[in-house]
Parts: C-alpha cells; sequence; structure tokens
C-alpha cells in the first residue's frame, strides 16, 4: 500500500487494475463478513462500513512521508472516534 501510494504517476492501466482489485476485495469481504454474521446482517456490515470508512479516512490523510505503522495508528484513531458515536445512538 505505501509503495502504491509513494507512485506520483500511474498509467491508467494500472489505476484501472487497481481500482479493480479494490473493489474485488470488497466484495469478497462483503460476502465473507455476512456469511458470518448470522442472523444479524444489520450489525455486521454496519461494522464493516465503519472499518472501511476508518481506513479509508485514515488513508486520506496519511502524509507520504509517514510509516506504515503511522498509518495504522491512523485508522485507530479513527475507529476510536467513531465508536462514542456508535455507542450513543444505540
Amino acid at each position: 500500500m505505501s509503495l502504491q501510494r509513494r507512485l506520483e504517476i500511474r498509467p491508467p492501466a494500472l489505476d484501472r487494475s487497481a481500482q479493480t482489485m479494490s473493489e474485488q476485495f470488497r466484495a469478497d469481504l462483503h460476502d465473507w463478513v455476512t456469511a458470518r454474521a448470522g442472523a444479524d446482517d444489520l450489525t455486521a456490515i454496519l461494522q464493516l462500513n465503519l472499518a472501511l470508512a476508518a481506513s479509508n479516512t485514515a488513508y486520506q490523510t496519511w502524509p507520504a512521508d509517514e510509516s506504515f505503522d503511522d498509518y495504522l495508528r491512523r485508522v485507530d484513531h479513527c475507529l476510536h472516534r467513531a465508536t462514542p458515536v456508535a455507542a450513543a445512538s444505540g
């Protein structure tokens, strides 16, 4: 991920390939989560969407000069920030 992030100029074919892989990963992850959710698909899909949103937010704010461990800390921070909101609405 960090190598891909640091590429300044990518050919359009590489962008399409990465997008296709990302879409396939999300579809596979969604199927995996819902297959294990039992009767509670709503909670499982909500948790998946919160995790994806946290990951995307961390990625969008991750400076190129920070390490992957810093990115993971950003993801953790985003998840902790979302927790009070989720708990308050429950």
